[in-house]
């Protein structure tokens, strides 16, 4: 019999030897029955037993102490990489991964970090929609070991059916106009929300959309340049010049005009313009939201419910399925 446990018997003080599935066991000294307490557990046992479970599998990336199993670059931001990662141990957790490219950047990773762990101080009627339109910060830091070594990491929480950006599906082609006008409604309900807490996220590019999986879900992603509302828009990212237009401070209309040139990209226009091959009626909006005449997101995502109906007849469901 595997001994696991040594104790002592109440009635004698001699020794007993107990194995860990035991719930009683006799005294060999003055035969007494001794009861064990089943849900009484070693503290040295219970430690060891934690870290053999979480101790990362050789070749997984070790971070903030957990393993992480990082997968395939999914979007390419101006300093950073995101990848799908999992928990390397059971049960496990689905999660993102952005790993920092340019080491310079690094406070941008920790403001971003630090904006998304105020994200779960909103309250009041935006706090659902920030939960459900923007990720959830699991942990941040340099990874320790493994084959991404040195790099500093953001982990967020995943959602199940969001895996591919707006950028990255356009490549492969542009989304259709009837389904850009939901994908920007849930843009706009994530960006309402953000300034009712006054914050303003300064980077709706499309490497920042994160879509879902045949539905028009939205998540947005890089909030390394996010702050309060009438600060400093900290950085713009090169590749995405003509969406940022001329801002310079993180306002509401920044961001609506921001989201109105990535849309009218998406559909094959021109980000700086927004000018786009759609229906004039919704082509106008986006020319005038882009220009800034449309500074309340939450009233243009109502306003857009009649545009779309004026464009392209009754609701209709038109899934987005993933290109990439």
């Amino acid at each position: 019999m595997l001994v696991e446990r040594i104790l002592s018997c109440p009635a004698c003080g001699g020794g007993l030897r107990a194995s860990r599935f035991a719930r009683s066991v006799d005294c060999p000294f003055c035969g007494n029955q001794v009861h064990l307490d089943p849900s009484v557990v070693s503290a040295a046992r219970y430690r060891e037993a934690l870290a053999t479970w979480k101790a990362p599998p050789e070749g997984t990336d070790l971070l903030a102490g957990d393993g992480w199993e990082i997968g395939p670059r999914i979007a390419l931001g101006e300093s950073s990489d995101l990848h799908p990662a999992r928990r390397a141990r059971a049960p496990t957790e689905q999660v993102l991964v952005k790993l920092l490219r340019e080491p310079e950047h690094a406070g941008l990773l920790a403001r971003e970090a630090a904006t998304l762990a105020g994200l779960d101080r909103v309250d009041g009627r935006g706090a659902a929609i920030v939960g459900a339109r923007t990720p959830r910060l699991v942990t941040h830091g340099v990874i320790e070991a493994g084959p991404h070594r040195g790099r500093r990491a953001l982990v967020l929480r995943a959602t199940p059916g969001f895996r591919v950006t707006l950028g990255a599906r356009v490549r492969a082609g542009a989304i259709p106009a009837v389904a850009s006008v939901w994908v920007w409604r849930r843009t706009l309900e994530a960006l309402a929300a953000l300034h009712r807490a006054g914050l303003g996220h300064g980077a709706i590019l499309p490497p920042h959309l994160l879509l879902e999986d045949g539905e028009h879900g939205v998540q947005l992603l890089g909030f390394s340049a996010a702050g309060p509302l009438g600060s400093r828009l900290p950085f713009r990212n090169r590749a995405w010049g003509p969406v940022y237009g001329g801002a310079t401070v993180l306002t509401p209309a920044l961001d609506v005009a921001m989201s109105a040139r990535t849309i009218a990209w998406a559909v094959g226009g021109d980000p700086a313009t927004a000018e786009a091959p759609v229906p004039e009626a919704y082509a106008e909006v986006l020319r005038d939201a882009a220009a800034g005449r449309h500074p309340d997101a939450w009233t243009l995502r109502e306003w857009l419910a009649s545009v779309a109906r004026t464009a392209f007849g009754p609701p209709s469901f038109h899934p987005l399925v993933p290109l990439t």
